[in-house]
C-alpha cells in the first residue's frame, strides 16, 4: 500500500548521534536525508492537545513503513520551514501482516 506516498510530501529528517568525548562532554553529529511523509499541525481541538501530550503548534507525523530507521525519538523532521523533534516510540500501523505506516508526534523544536 502506497497511502503515503500518494498523499506525503517531501520532507527533511535529520538524524541526531549524540555521544561523550573522553572529557565526559556532550557532541551531536547530524544527517539529513530527505524522505516522504505527511505532518498534519495540531489544533487546540485535538484529543493529544487536550490530554497534554502536544501542543498547539505541535504536529502528528505519518511516515512510510520503509522508513523506520530513520522515524525515532530524538531525530527531527522539518516541514514548511519548521522543525520538530520526534517524541516518544513511533507506531508501526499494521493491517493483516503488512506494515501500512508509521505514526510519530513531533514537537515544535526551537533552537
Amino acid at each position: 500500500m502506497a497511502i503515503i506516498e500518494d498523499v506525503g510530501v517531501t520532507v527533511t529528517l535529520r538524524a541526531i548521534t549524540r555521544a561523550f568525548n573522553t572529557r565526559g562532554d556532550a557532541t551531536e553529529t547530524t544527517s539529513d536525508t530527505t524522505i516522504t511523509g505527511l505532518v498534519v499541525l495540531v489544533t487546540a481541538d485535538d484529543n493529544t492537545v487536550k490530554s497534554g501530550i502536544l501542543s498547539v503548534g505541535d504536529a502528528v507525523g505519518f511516515f512510510k513503513p520503509t522508513d523506520t530507521a530513520y522515524v525515532k525519538a530524538g531525530n527531527r523532521v522539518q516541514y514548511q520551514s519548521v522543525w520538530y523533534e520526534i517524541e516518544g516510540t513511533p507506531l508501526v500501523y499494521n493491517i493483516g501482516g503488512t506494515d501500512i505506516h508509521i505514526e510519530a508526534n513531533l514537537k515544535r523544536y526551537m533552537t
